[in-house]
């Protein structure tokens, strides 16, 4: 039958049939350029879809967060491109909806956050230590070397503290690195589909190792700072022997005032907001002057136009070209450059 009447008795077109043919999806024409009906109305229906286009399911999506799980290499080249820029595209929403946050962003936010306690910490030491030696009637300095030398062993304990790297409870799957054991084919639009599918893979990997969940890092944080919490607690009664033996003072004296002054630095420290720290840039240190002194001592601008011209002054003579005194061109001889020169002028 002719290819006319076949995409007739198809519901297709010509240029369909031509198609699926020079690809091998249906049987081409005998030598007369007829094709069998029965065969070609079989084949029909049996070619594969396409893939693209929008996939079924709701148009609204629920809140989405960043993938975390490995592209499998032994899927097509084609799905393996579409599932590695949907990763990226899900890392960008979550990003947008403020779910992640860059690696290179939140580790000052924290380093600030933890150098904050450290500071206020060494702080309280000059502060309480004079109040607590006038309450107890003792030596000051002693009074402070020894509380200072309390506290540098409790900050050497906080910075040994080791969290667990994934909470059981919250373990979520991470990305891990899969050897693509796919051989290259020899199509050459094959291998440019698996080119690009393994670009986008490698491109998927970087964005999960510079981003991280800020639910996840707020956790972290908040475990380290209740950590740091309870050996404040437990400081004190640890640390009064010692202290009282060198400052000669009586041990539950020497305690309670300890416990005293130290508390409103507890409370100072539990009352700070980790997951609003996470999420805003501290403030950099020296910003917050107006700036007047670096407005006195400023260095004008040099003078612009006629004034500047006025206010150095009138320029210098012109020199002449000549060593000497200027010569009369009259005087020269006939053939001399010069007196020509002379005469054209």
């Amino acid at each position: 039958m002719p290819i006319e009447d076949v995409a007739a008795r198809g519901h297709v077109s010509v240029a369909t049939i031509r198609y699926r043919v020079a690809h091998r999806q249906m049987s081409g024409p005998d030598r007369a350029g007829l094709f069998d009906l029965a065969r070609a109305l079989r084949e029909l229906p049996g070619k594969p879809k396409q893939r693209g286009g929008r996939k079924a399911g709701p148009i609204t999506p629920g809140p989405t967060a960043p993938t975390t799980a490995s592209v499998d290499c032994g899927q097509d080249p084609a799905t393996r491109f579409r599932l590695a820029r949907a990763g990226q595209e899900e890392l960008r929403l979550a990003k947008m909806r403020g779910l992640v946050e860059r690696v290179a962003v939140v580790k000052p936010r924290v380093f600030h956050l933890i150098r904050g306690d450290r500071d206020r910490l060494l702080a309280w030491v000059s502060r309480a230590a004079p109040l607590i030696a006038a309450e107890l009637r003792v030596d000051e300095g002693a009074t402070w070397r020894a509380i200072q030398r309390a506290v540098s062993t409790l900050l050497d304990r906080l910075a040994a503290i080791k969290l667990p790297v994934e909470d059981p409870g919250h373990a979520k799957p991470r990305p891990e690195v899969q050897r693509d054991a796919t051989p290259v084919p020899r199509d050459a639009e094959t291998r440019f589909q698996l080119a690009r599918a393994r670009q986008e893979e490698h491109k998927l990997r970087k964005m999960q190792r510079e981003h991280v969940d800020l639910g996840e890092a707020t956790r972290r944080l908040a475990t380290f700072r209740h950590r740091t919490l309870q050996e404040l607690a437990g400081w004190v009664p640890r640390v009064a022997p010692t202290i009282a033996a060198e400052v000669g003072a009586e041990v539950g004296v020497l305690a309670r005032a300890m416990a005293h002054h130290l508390g409103q630095l507890r409370a100072d420290l539990a009352a700070i907001d980790v997951a609003a720290a996470l999420r805003v840039d501290p403030v950099e240190e020296g910003n917050e002057d107006d700036g007047d002194e670096d407005d006195k001592t400023e260095t004008p601008a040099p003078p612009k136009g006629e004034r500047a011209r006025d206010r150095r002054g009138p320029p210098p003579p012109r020199a002449h070209r000549g060593a000497g005194p200027p010569r009369d061109r009259r005087n020269l001889p006939r053939g001399d450059a010069a007196r020509s020169r002379a005469r054209r002028r």
